[in-house]
């Protein structure tokens, strides 16, 4: 294992970035410093903190971690950019956990970064900035360096084919209703490209451990301010299935959870014998 040092809620990250547009919009090259537990992300519920696991009096960053929207750019510091910014974790320790979620891992001496906002490609330049001084460090696996090499291709790639499509499919200046549907994320195409993209990394994670891994299909529309996601997962190991679904609208957030696996199918077999079996056991 690599050993890679905690994040913590007031620890400051930064990094080079680019932000650009077809229109008159003047470019934005770097996304400013800012601390983990940035207040706006906090107040729309993109943040990933543990409020009970504790590093210096302050919570460690999790897996899911986002600190975005309305994140400083320089040099202009454009409002539109600000308001579809992110700044995500990459990187986790699968085997370290805190209240049940893996611990994020951004550590400049060890290669992981965050992934930080673009236009019109996302770049994981971002760094931690602060946590050099922190004295308690995690480790990470192979299978987990490989698991974060996937997410910057799945999102990388999500990026580039749906900003082609944009660019080669626009006929004319976009509106301003599509400016506001661009700013609040929604996009159907850019959406089921990532899902595509998602679920082929799932699968490169899932065979790479062994089919140990679960293969995970997310549907995800929307951004900060409103939007829902569902999340199924199926275990090749276990035969387990999972279905996660969440709405979010304005920082108020409802999650659900159903395991497939426990859930028992009752009917009659050919010749009138009772069937009584859990979903999964026979997968």
């Amino acid at each position: 294992m690599i050993g890679n040092i905690v994040s913590i809620a007031t620890d400051l990250c930064s990094g080079p970035s680019s932000h650009q547009t077809l229109g008159a919009i003047p470019p934005e090259i770097h996304d400013c410093e800012e601390p983990m537990n940035h207040p706006l992300g906090g107040i729309l519920s993109r943040h990933s903190l543990a409020s009970k696991v504790k590093h210096k009096g302050e919570g460690l960053v999790l897996d899911g971690h986002d600190l975005g929207p309305f994140l400083r750019h320089f040099p202009f510091n454009n409002p539109y950019f600000g308001i579809k910014s992110s700044r995500k974790v990459i990187y986790t320790a699968s085997t370290v956990l805190a209240q049940a979620k893996a611990v994020a891992c951004v550590d400049r001496t060890k290669g992981t970064k965050m992934m930080l906002c673009g236009d019109f490609v996302s770049m994981p330049n971002g760094e931690n900035n602060s946590n050099a001084v922190h004295s308690v460090s995690v480790g990470m696996t192979d299978l987990d360096y490989f698991k974060g090499y996937v997410n910057i291709a799945t999102s990388v790639a999500t990026d580039i084919v749906s900003s082609g499509i944009s660019v080669i499919s626009r006929q004319e200046e976009a509106g301003l209703g599509d400016v506001i549907k661009d700013a609040a994320g929604i996009d159907v195409k850019k959406s089921g490209i990532a899902t595509a993209a998602g679920l082929a990394g799932s699968v490169a994670v899932s065979y790479k451990s062994g089919w140990k891994e679960p293969i995970v299909l997310k549907c995800e529309v929307g951004g900060a301010f409103i939007g829902g996601s569902i999340d199924h997962q199926w275990n090749p190991s276990t035969g387990a299935v999972t279905s996660k679904p969440t709405v979010n609208v304005a920082g108020l957030k409802v999650e659900g959870s159903t395991d497939y696996s426990t859930i028992k199918a009752e009917g009659t077999a050919w010749g009138g014998e009772p069937v009584q079996e859990t979903w999964g056991d026979s997968l």
